[in-house]
C-alpha cells in the first residue's frame, strides 16, 4: 500500500529591522507545534466523506477480501490526529551555529529519543541519540520541496510583532497534494486547496524550518507564526508560534567566564520579581525563596553538560531538587562577570531567559 502524506503533524530585549538578508542566521529559535481541532462535528464529517470515498474507489479498484477488508483504518491512523496521537504539542529547540543546526524535539516537557544534527553545507543530516550522544544514522539527505504551482500573496500592511520582531503576513495556497495507495486526493475534488498562514520576517537567513521545506518561499521569508488548514479536512489545523529567540553572543560573554563556579557563590534576587530569591553556598546546595519562605532546596553543579544539553562553549546550571529528585537545565550566560552585579541564564525547558541581580 502506498501513500503520500503532506508535512502536517499532527503532532534585554532584540529587535531586527526588515531589511535584506546577508548572511546565514546564527543563534537559537524555540518552535511550538500543535494540532487544534478547531470544530470536531465539522472534522467527523469532513473525514467520514473522505474515508468512504477512497475506501470504495479502491474496493472497486481491487475487489474486496478477508485479506484486505476495509481501508477506514488505515486512513484513520493517517489523517486523524487523535488516533495517531498527534494531538500532543511538539517543542523544536532549534540550535543555528554557521553550517551547523542542532535540532532537539521535546514531547510532554520530555526531550525525544533523537536530536537532528544538519550539516547546512551539503543538504544533509545526522540522527544522534539524546540520551548517549551515539550517530544513530548519517549522511541522509535534507529533503525540499518546490510548488511552482502555489500562489503566494504578501499583505506587508498586516503587521504583528513576534518575539520583538516586526513580521507581516503571507498566505500561500496550494493544490492539495496528498494521496492514499495511489488515489490522489486532488482528483477527489479540483477545488481542494491547502492554505498556509505566516507571519513571516525577511531578516532571518535560513532555508531550514519545522513546517516549510519550500526553498522559494524559505528564500524569501522565514516564518515565525504559521497556521494551516485545508479544504479537504475541515475544522483542524495545524499551528505554529515561538516562545523564544536569541541571537547567538547576545547574553553570552565572547569567552566562558572561567570564575563562574566561584562568582555564582552569593545571594541573587530576580529582576522581574523581587520576591525570588537564590541563595548559592560554596557546597554545592542552592536554597530557593519567594516572599523569604523557603521553597525548594537544590544540589547544582557547573559544566559543559546538563541531561541531554552538551556544549563545550557553553557553561550549564544542573538543578536537582533534594525533595523530589528532578532536574532542571540551565545555560549560565554570565555570574557577576567583571563585577557587573548581574546573573543571567536561560531556562533551557521553557526557553525563558532569568536575570537575577546581587544583593
Amino acid at each position: 500500500m502506498k501513500f503520500k502524506l503532506l508535512y502536517f503533524i499532527i503532532l534585554p530585549t532584540i529587535v531586527l529591522s526588515q531589511e535584506k538578508k546577508t548572511s546565514n542566521f546564527v543563534g537559537e529559535i524555540i518552535f511550538n507545534i500543535k494540532t487544534e481541532i478547531t470544530d470536531e462535528s465539522v472534522f467527523n464529517m469532513s473525514k467520514n466523506e473522505l474515508f468512504t470515498k477512497v475506501d470504495s474507489i479502491i474496493n472497486k479498484r481491487d475487489g474486496v477480501s478477508s485479506w484486505t477488508g476495509s481501508n477506514i483504518p488505515n486512513l484513520q491512523l493517517l489523517f486523524d490526529p487523535r488516533a495517531s496521537n498527534n494531538l500532543v504539542p511538539v517543542k523544536l529547540k532549534y540550535h543555528f551555529y554557521d553550517t551547523i543546526i542542532k535540532i532537539q524535539a521535546f514531547k510532554f516537557n520530555e526531550i525525544t529519543k533523537t536530536t537532528k544534527v544538519i550539516n547546512t553545507a551539503i543538504e544533509t543530516y545526522d540522527l544522534i541519540s539524546s540520551k548517549n550522544h551515539t550517530i544513530l544514522r548519517e549522511n541522509l539527505k535534507y529533503n525540499f520541496n518546490s510548488n511552482k504551482d502555489a500562489k503566494i500573496q504578501v499583505f506587508r500592511d498586516s503587521i504583528k510583532r513576534i518575539q520583538s520582531i516586526d513580521c507581516f503576513k503571507v498566505l500561500v495556497i496550494e493544490k492539495e497534494s496528498r494521496s492514499f495507495d495511489n488515489i490522489n486526493f486532488q482528483d477527489l475534488n479540483h477545488n481542494n486547496y491547502i492554505y498556509t498562514e505566516m507571519y513571516v520576517t525577511e531578516s532571518i537567513q535560513s532555508i531550514y524550518h519545522p513546517l516549510i521545506v519550500d526553498k522559494e518561499i524559505l528564500n524569501k521569508f522565514y516564518p515565525l507564526e504559521l497556521k494551516k488548514y485545508s479544504d479537504l479536512l475541515k475544522g483542524v489545523e495545524v499551528n505554529l508560534s515561538i516562545s523564544y529567540f536569541g541571537l547567538a553572543n547576545n547574553y553570552k560573554s565572547p569567552q566562558l567566564q572561567s570564575d563562574i563556579e566561584t562568582q555564582i557563590v552569593s545571594t541573587w534576587v530576580a529582576e522581574d520579581d523581587t520576591n525570588v530569591k537564590l541563595i548559592f553556598d560554596s557546597n554545592g546546595k542552592c536554597l530557593s525563596y519567594y516572599n523569604n519562605d523557603l521553597t525548594s532546596t537544590f544540589n547544582y553543579s557547573i559544566s559543559h553538560q546538563c541531561d541531554s544539553e552538551s556544549d563545550l562553549k557553553a557553561w550549564f546550571l544542573k538543578m536537582t531538587d533534594v525533595e523530589v529528585s528532578s532536574i532542571r537545565c540551565y545555560e549560565l550566560y554570565g555570574a557577576n562577570a567583571d563585577n557587573n552585579n548581574t546573573l543571567t541564564m536561560k531556562d533551557m525547558n521553557s526557553g525563558k531567559l532569568l536575570v537575577y541581580q546581587k544583593q
